[in-house]
């Protein structure tokens, strides 16, 4: 079964290249996995209840936050459904939102980060716990 959104494979290598560089922090298999998989973990920035054009827009205006959306979509497709792995994956997108912010010397980034991982904190656990675990991160 495909999961993936319509972004391509050379875009979530580039969006994990600006994970790296910025030093961000990652769940375990992030760093090594195949873009193909990536891929099918991302959907931009948003819920996955959302439809798929306001999600693509919602994505188009905060693109910055594309690397930490990425690492956070990762950990939301593979992490097990307890609420400590939930707050975890947020608490993870805020502090990339930071080094992002580090990275690019833009400092709001860390602050608007902030904002948007309280917003998943808050309205996104339904949402995580329904989500299924992905079969290639069941396998290992």
């Amino acid at each position: 079964m495909y999961y993936h959104y319509g972004y391509t494979r050379a875009h979530v290598e580039v969006l994990r290249s600006r994970c790296r560089r910025a030093r961000m922090s990652a769940a375990p298999g992030f760093w090594t996995a195949p873009a193909w998989q990536l891929r099918e973990c991302y959907n931009g920035i948003g819920p996955e209840r959302w439809a798929r054009r306001w999600r693509r827009w919602v994505t188009r205006e905060l693109r910055r936050f594309e690397p930490s959306a990425l690492a956070h979509d990762w950990e939301f497709s593979c992490a097990p459904r307890t609420y400590l792995h939930f707050t975890i994956a947020n608490t993870r997108f805020f502090v990339n939102s930071v080094l992002e912010a580090w990275e690019t010397r833009v400092p709001w980034l860390a602050w608007h980060g902030f904002w948007l991982a309280l917003v998943c904190q808050l309205f996104g656990w339904g949402g995580f716990k329904a989500t299924p675990v992905r079969w290639f991160e069941r396998a290992k």
